[in-house]
């Protein structure tokens, strides 16, 4: 994909649960503009780089895909090409509502797709279209006023579908919209951490704390690491589980941890401690939260890869860690502090350094911030490129974790 770089924005339920991705793109030779190409272009090449190229699968996790499509798409039978159980069609505000419009449109919906009309205000030529819509996407910074807004909920619950706020950009907004009734959430609320003043680990989180703490020691003792894994139930699980997956394709069942140092070596099993502790330090925060560090992890390696840096490892911990601040709702610095991290990577935490940089390009990506998406002088296509492999493989670790 040379030409064309792909990005996704979750949508999520009321629960925080990933209801679906929409589908970004953009023209590498666009990105440093404002305007990307023709819209009907855009969706064309969108379709296939996706289909073809990338899988849809891999761009989504599953989970529905809400793709852009301008009237002329819908005219000329794009959506059809679309497995009708994993999208949702959005017709865009500035399509022109025409009867062949609304008549493929109609058609669409008897095929079983699903329709979401995006940026909707109320105009009576759109009626047609609420009636054949199943989600209806408010931009919640375009209304004029807070009663208006409330006012257009309202008037769009009396009708049998879903409403989706987007540009959510605050904890405290979800919360508004959610109080509102609204079905589903879009913006960058999610990426902000909801800090709690005074709140204190849990003792499960502590005992969690304390192996990773140990496993990144300098002087490691595996055999206090192996004794704190084997007092927490789960963790030990969990480890000897994936460890003995087909994603390391071992030659003989591993049973403890020590065996499996001899198999797979003291950095491998460090990674992969880490990478399993981190996954029950997030068990009751939403699973979006954890894909979003595997993604930095990966991406923040890969990153380091491409430019041949000495320690790609470091920069993978740097990804890994970098949410903690959701998962455990207390400011970075404050955590960080309870760890023995190397001092580069705690630079990194703080967005300084090498690591902070690649740590700030592989979260200008993940937020569509393309201009800001930038690592030593790597072209934006091969950061895409990255970025599409750290997705597949957060989703290949998170399918043999669960």
């Amino acid at each position: 994909m040379a030409d064309f770089i792909l990005g996704r924005q979750q949508i999520f339920d009321r629960k925080l649960n990933v209801y679906g991705y929409e589908l970004l793109f953009r023209s590498c030779q666009q990105q440093n503009h404002a305007q990307i190409v023709d819209g009907t272009v855009a969706t064309n090449h969108l379709i296939v780089d996706a289909l073809l190229e990338c899988g849809l699968e891999n761009l989504t996790n599953g989970n529905r895909a809400f793709i852009n499509l301008t009237a002329e798409n819908v005219l000329q039978g794009v959506a059809q090409l679309l497995p009708r159980d994993k999208v949702v069609i959005e017709i865009l505000e500035d399509a022109p509502v025409t009867p062949l419009l609304v008549e493929a449109v109609t058609n669409l919906a008897n095929q079983g797709y699903l329709i979401a009309l995006d940026d909707f205000v109320f105009d009576p030529q759109w009626q047609p279209l609420v009636e054949l819509a199943s989600i209806i996407k408010i931009d919640v910074l375009a209304q004029p006023d807070e009663q208006a807004l409330i006012q257009l909920i309202q008037k769009l619950q009396r009708y049998p579908l879903r409403i989706l706020a987007e540009k959510i950009e605050t904890p405290e907004q979800y919360q508004h919209f959610l109080d509102l009734g609204c079905d589903y959430f879009q913006g960058y609320f999610f990426h902000k951490p909801n800090l709690v003043s005074g709140k204190r680990l849990k003792t499960n989180q502590q005992h969690l704390f304390r192996v990773l703490g140990e496993i990144n020691r300098e002087d490691v003792d595996i055999h206090r690491i192996s004794a704190l894994i084997s007092q927490e139930v789960g963790l030990s699980y969990k480890l000897l589980k994936f460890i003995n997956s087909a994603h390391f394709s071992l030659p003989r069942k591993i049973r403890s941890i020590e065996q499996a140092i001899v198999l797979m070596g003291l950095l491998e099993l460090k990674r992969w401690i880490n990478l399993i502790t981190l996954t029950q330090v997030s068990e009751n925060c939403p699973l979006e939260i954890l894909r979003i560090s595997l993604i930095r992890a990966k991406m923040c390696e890969l990153l380091a890869r491409r430019v041949d840096h000495c320690d790609p490892e470091a920069f993978f911990l740097t990804g890994l860690f970098s949410n903690l601040e959701q998962m455990l709702e207390q400011p970075m610095e404050n955590i960080i502090s309870d760890l023995p991290l190397a001092d580069p990577i705690k630079q990194g935490l703080s967005f300084n350094g090498e690591m902070g940089e690649a740590l700030r390009c592989a979260v200008n990506y993940e937020l569509w911030d393309l201009d800001n998406a930038a690592f030593d002088s790597l072209e934006i296509s091969a950061i895409g490129d990255l970025y599409l492999q750290s997705i597949r493989w957060a989703q290949q670790i998170l399918s043999e974790l669960h």
